[in-house]
């Protein structure tokens, strides 16, 4: 394990269009930084914190990416209004957007276009629904593969998996049946409340790890108040 200060990385770029906001900060841009900060990697696996691995993430950084940019797994952030979501990204189809929580990244592409300069550069320009996730998507739009859902299940999919099968022409729980990475995205998160959705699931890591976890956490929550239940 390495830990990496980004220090003033971002420079004088001004984020206030896209943050921070409650639940976003500066931090979430920092994935844009990744090909400056490891120069001499190829490519790197980005997973958001607020997941559970469930399986060898090997299999996600294995995936075969060629010259695209990025790969991740379809989200369906904005189907309902699919043509202005479109126009407003700039891209000709919502059928290659993708949830940023779990992405793996091209950095030499990245490097080779410019596409942190051009990431930050668009975050300062204008507002997106989706902040970075968005940002990504416009700009890697040409150059994105979508990988098998089980490698980024989303737990309110799972909760609405009908309605996500009907959209995405698929069966969802067949699709997710053995994943790879959980991810609690949205604002309900597990250590918020142990009543929300597969809640229990988190909890009952946190439980095996013993009580100076849950010390942690409880304390820490307390510290930055944090209502647990």
């Amino acid at each position: 394990i390495a830990f990496i200060t980004v220090g003033n990385q971002i420079g004088k770029v001004n984020l206030s269009k896209n943050g921070p906001t409650k639940g976003i900060t500066q931090a979430t841009y920092f994935r844009f930084l990744l090909p400056r900060l490891l120069l001499d990697v190829s490519k790197v696996l980005y997973i958001d914190a607020d997941t559970v691995i469930c399986d060898d993430i090997a299999h996600i950084y294995n995936e075969e990416i060629g010259d695209c940019y990025v790969a991740g797994v379809r989200d369906i952030a904005g189907y309902q209004d699919a043509k202005n979501r479109c126009q407003e990204l700039n891209i000709d189809t919502l059928e290659r957007y993708i949830n940023a929580g779990v992405i793996l990244m091209n950095l030499d592409e990245f490097r080779k276009n410019n596409l942190s300069e051009k990431m930050l550069s668009l975050a300062a320009e204008r507002t997106f629904l989706y902040n970075d996730q968005d940002i990504i998507n416009s700009i890697c739009f040409e150059k994105i593969k979508c990988i098998p859902f089980a490698c980024n299940v989303i737990i309110d999919y799972l909760e609405n998996s009908n309605v996500i099968s009907k959209v995405l022409d698929i069966d969802y729980r067949e699709e997710v049946k053995n994943p790879i990475v959980l991810h609690y995205a949205g604002r309900a998160k597990p250590w918020y409340s142990k009543k929300g959705k597969y809640a229990s699931f988190w909890w009952n890591i946190v439980d095996s790890f013993g009580l100076h976890i849950k010390l942690l956490i409880k304390y820490g929550a307390r510290k930055l108040k944090i209502r647990r239940y």
